[in-house]
């Protein structure tokens, strides 16, 4: 930092300082310096330093997101690819035949799984229980 030393008494002032601190003397000339409203370069300094940071932050989020869409785009392409192929339409069937085929695979599945065959036989004994039991009660 610069200092302005007082003509007068010797005191070393701050350059930006009009009049000396201890003895309130001038300490330019009115022309031996001209004021001017100059922002210091530092602040130029650091907004630049400031532009390249979120510069550089933008473009690494820009990276990120292309490549999460690339890791998006290559598994949907492996999961259309293991996906087995449609079978395809038999001639001469309406929509709705299509559709009433379709849905007796579905229900043919579904009718095959164990599961659902034992909550069938669950809900069967309940019933028979709860039939057992109402008749018993009445009596």
């Amino acid at each position: 930092m610069r200092s302005a030393k007082c003509p007068h008494c010797g005191l070393a002032n701050y350059s930006t300082d009009v009049e000396c601190r201890r003895c309130g003397k001038l300490l330019y000339r009115p022309t031996d310096r001209v004021l001017t409203d100059k922002p210091p370069l530092r602040n130029g300094l650091i907004t630049l330093l400031l532009f390249v940071a979120l510069a550089a932050g933008g473009y690494y989020v820009y990276q990120g997101m292309q490549d999460s869409v690339s890791k998006v785009g290559a598994s949907e392409a492996k999961r259309v690819a293991a996906q087995p192929a449609q079978q395809p339409q038999q001639p001469g069937l309406s929509r709705t035949a299509q559709d009433r085929e379709r849905s007796q695979r579905v229900a043919s599945a579904v009718g095959a799984s164990n599961s659902l065959a034992s909550h069938e036989q669950r809900v069967r004994e309940t019933e028979n229980m709860v039939n057992n039991h109402s008749n018993s009660s009445s009596r």
